[in-house]
């Protein structure tokens, strides 16, 4: 999530791989994918910088950022499953409490079908 709700998730998950020596690996999903290869271009580029804005500029941070389309509970579990992910770092919106248990809900899917621990962050407006 590009919001300042992602950026919370994103310096925890920062400070969890510079605490640990892990690497991490921003991800952002684009459900509505433009047909126009130029147009899907251009946006992937933005989304990249923009995610590369959400963790700090460290040396010691092995931290890439990966733009996806498609579904985004089918893309962050199978990128999961390549990379050996052995935490996932979500952000949780505000008044999705019940988002873990509603079976159409990305959070709930990812939980419930990921191989590895799934941490949920609450924005600071929650």
């Amino acid at each position: 999530d590009l919001s300042t709700l992602g950026l919370r998730a994103a310096q925890y998950a920062a400070s969890l791989c510079q605490s640990f020596l892990g690497s991490l690996t921003l991800l952002h999903v684009i459900q509505n994918t433009p047909k126009e290869m130029p147009a899907r271009r251009l946006l992937e580029k933005a989304v990249r910088q923009e995610l590369a804005l959400l963790v700090p500029s460290d040396p010691n941070l092995s931290a890439h950022a990966d733009v996806r389309f498609g579904d985004p509970a089918e893309e962050i579990l199978q990128l999961a499953e390549l990379s050996n992910t052995s935490m996932i770092v979500m952000a949780a919106r505000h008044g999705s409490m019940v988002a873990d248990h509603a079976p159409w809900a990305t959070l709930s899917r990812v939980i419930h079908k990921a191989r590895c621990g799934v941490l949920v962050i609450r924005g600071h407006l929650a």
